[in-house]
């Protein structure tokens, strides 16, 4: 169901694609629609075949077959509807928990990801703007997905890739590596399968930092995370208990600009110092990047938050969790309350949010036009800075 809070949100709707990446898709789609029609079957990408090489001698010992959604999932959807997206489930084979955990972070907001997918049948400002999309992918086996590349000699820094829909599978006949917390559901296989192209294979992808996957899904160069044990924080974060107002005032600005929120508890921010004391962490992962997909004020409850971690990992089991004796029949009504312990989702009252997540990312996609414009302002010394306890703007 939709979210249940009267959040107003900024639909950010983006100045079109560039010159540059229309030409990019027209060819590509070009490209893959000759090769189907002179083939008579599906797409299939040479340029990053079905095979070992794409995997790495380690991860080929786990695939046995390269299937398209059609051959592993009874009722393949893209997406499981137009307003949501349920998560993200990291495979124990990759170790890409860093970009899993970014695209987890920006897919809080769908159409966020509905902007990393291209196509000339997409439909802006439909109530259904990835369905003619969609249905092509189905027809056709193929997609395109764009992520972010610094490139000084270009004044447009969005990278188009194209793969088909042949997915990675082992002997159970399923996805090996990342999947929707739905079986039908496939979209973040196919970014996951694009960002791996983009490397030169699944097992190249590597281990980056969180910062650096939103910068590949979201646009631009991100600045330092937003950290609380900084002493640059005090003005949003009260040192001594006292309420960090200006926080909240902050990530209620930011979801109702379209913002895509994520936190994290840092056990060891400075390994140069002594370690971050352990606290009873009722569940929160340590050093796990987590997804904001709420916050709002609610009666009876009072400054509300809604996390997601990825699915079937441990969740919040503190005051408002899936069990909290805190739940009344009203609230469980106005929160589209859920009790599924494995969904990855939970909420969690706002003091609760300042004490056990001590690092934010408060990032926005950038306009398809503007990001090189905005990177040359910052070189020239008119952007905003990251770091020092202040949180920057982000995004177009």
């Amino acid at each position: 169901m939709p979210p249940p809070l009267n959040i107003p949100v900024l639909k950010v709707e983006g100045q079109g694609l560039s010159k540059k990446q229309q030409a990019d898709l027209k060819l590509m789609e070009k490209h893959a629609l000759a090769w189907t029609s002179a083939n008579g079957r599906k797409y299939e990408d040479n340029d990053f075949p079905a095979n070992a090489a794409a995997l790495g001698p380690e991860l080929a010992k786990h695939v046995t077959s390269w299937r398209r959604p059609s051959e592993f999932a009874a009722k393949p959807e893209l997406f499981k509807n137009f307003w949501e997206i349920e998560g993200v489930q990291p495979s124990k084979l990759l170790d890409d928990r860093w970009f899993l955990g970014a695209v987890n972070i920006v897919a809080g907001n769908k159409d966020n990801i509905d902007r990393m997918f291209l196509s000339a049948l997409k439909e802006e400002g439909a109530r259904e703007p990835m369905r003619a999309l969609a249905e092509q992918g189905a027809r056709e086996g193929f997609y395109i997905v764009r992520f972010y590349h610094d490139d000084p000699h270009s004044d447009d820094d969005w990278v188009c890739v194209l793969v088909d829909d042949r997915i990675p599978c082992g002997a159970d006949g399923l996805p090996c590596f990342a999947r929707c917390p739905d079986d039908n559901v496939f979209w973040v296989m196919l970014v996951e399968k694009a960002y791996a192209k983009r490397c030169g294979g699944y097992h190249k992808i590597g281990v980056r930092e969180v910062e650096f996957g939103l910068e590949l899904l979201c646009g631009g160069v991100a600045d330092e995370p937003f950290e609380t044990w900084t002493a640059g924080c005090a003005e949003l974060v009260p040192p001594n208990g006292s309420r960090p107002d200006g926080l909240w005032s902050l990530l209620l600005d930011k979801v109702s600009s379209n913002h895509a929120i994520g936190a994290e508890y840092v056990s060891r921010p400075d390994p140069a110092k002594p370690a971050l004391p352990r606290m009873e962490m009722l569940g929160i992962s340590l050093d796990q990047p987590y997804c904001m997909l709420i916050a709002d004020e609610v009666r009876q409850a009072g400054r509300m938050i809604r996390m997601r971690t990825f699915r079937g990992d441990a969740e919040w089991s503190g005051k408002w969790s899936d069990e909290s004796e805190h739940w009344t029949n009203n609230l469980r009504k106005l929160l589209s309350y859920s009790a599924d312990a494995d969904d990855g989702s939970f909420w969690m009252d706002y003091d609760d949010f300042c004490r056990y997540f001590n690092r934010v990312w408060m990032v926005r996609m950038a306009d398809d036009r503007c990001a090189r414009a905005r990177e040359r302002e910052k070189e020239s010394g008119g952007g905003k800075g990251g770091g020092g306890g202040r949180v920057p703007e982000r995004g177009g």
